[in-house]
């Protein structure tokens, strides 16, 4: 392992969960490398709600974003993936956000988990 389990009071992450092969692996890394009480920091994009016209709209683009953008899966939802990984002891935080300029992506949350 690069670092030392237990080794830092925060990590950061942003935009990262959409791209990564493997979600749980990932933050399994974050959860291992925290130390107890750390935070892990995040703001990700997720599926837009199932009755938002965004919902289908994420859902016909994402092959193109997944080939085109480092592979970017628009339909993901990392905001239930780390509230049920059982890695951290609460999510306190966590807001959903409409950004009108970064459509197809702007189903957004932003929060912190403690480990």
């Amino acid at each position: 392992d690069l670092f030392e389990d237990s080794s830092f009071d925060a990590v950061v992450g942003s935009f990262l969960l959409c791209s990564v092969d493997d979600q749980m692996a990932a933050l399994s890394e974050i959860a291992r490398v925290l130390k107890p009480g750390g935070r892990y920091v995040f703001l990700e994009h997720v599926h837009a709600p199932r009755e938002a016209a965004l919902h289908w709209q994420q859902s016909v683009f994402e092959p193109l974003t997944v080939m085109m953008c480092g592979n970017c899966h628009l339909c993901r939802r990392q905001d239930k993936l780390i509230l049920t990984s059982q890695l951290f002891q609460g999510v306190p935080i966590m807001q959903a956000s409409m950004i009108k300029d970064d459509w197809p992506s702007n189903t957004q949350i932003l929060g912190f988990a403690v480990k």
